[in-house]
């Protein structure tokens, strides 16, 4: 039968149990250390988000002030609705535009349209193309369109001399005499003007030097 000495063994369980409490201490340790890291890996990701969103923020900012440039521009930069030549500037660098102000005065080289109404009786006798006035851009215009022929007595109207309400031309009869006569006027086209009474076809008609003349002057005719 053998013998154990007991007394030697003890100091080898309290070393194993020492050993022990010391790991449970580090590991412990350990634990604390890696939650105060991720406390702080955290707190830096949520930092990072903060200044993401900041980021962000200021990014949908300057889109916004772009947008804003944009529309600013927009306004500084004058778009003619079509192409032609500008006749006045009626404001200088940096004026303000307000709606209602007249900027610039263009003119279309293309041409112009004069829209008229015409009564329906006097359609039948207009057809596409036809002349019917002389326009400039912005002016109001009076279109007149011929709807038929007639034959009419003209004069220039330089040969006409007024006194008072009358009217008369000096025509020129026999022997080269300058005579008075009172006519009656009409319309006038151009240059010239329509005699409705008073004279009748192939009389001549002086037109100039009529300061100079009176009943019965001599008059020198010159043939063209």
């Amino acid at each position: 039968m053998s013998r154990i000495k007991t007394g030697q063994e003890a100091p080898c369980i309290q070393a194993q149990q020492a050993a022990s409490h010391q790991e449970h201490d580090a590991v412990l340790a350990k634990q604390k250390t890696a939650r105060a890291e991720l406390v702080r890996a955290e707190a830096m990701m949520q930092a990072l988000q903060a200044k993401q969103r900041q980021v962000l923020a200021r990014i949908e900012q300057a889109r916004a002030e772009v947008a804003n440039a944009q529309v600013s521009l927009g306004y500084a930069t004058l778009r003619a609705p079509l192409d032609g030549v500008v006749l006045e500037r009626r404001v200088e660098v940096g004026t303000l535009a307000a709606p209602g102000v007249s900027l610039l005065t263009l003119e279309d080289p293309r041409g112009f349209r004069l829209e008229a109404h015409v009564p329906e009786s006097q359609v039948g006798g207009m057809a596409l193309g036809m002349q019917v006035a002389g326009l400039r851009s912005g002016i109001y215009g009076k279109a007149r369109f011929p709807t038929g022929e007639r034959v009419a007595l003209l004069v220039p109207q330089s040969a006409l001399l007024e006194r008072g309400q009358l009217q008369h031309v000096y025509v020129v009869e026999e022997r080269e005499m300058a005579r008075l006569r009172l006519v009656k006027t009409g319309k006038a086209y151009g240059d010239r003007v329509e005699i409705l009474a008073g004279l009748k076809g192939g009389d001549m008609v002086v037109v100039v030097g009529l300061d100079r003349l009176f009943d019965g002057a001599p008059v020198e005719v010159n043939a063209r």
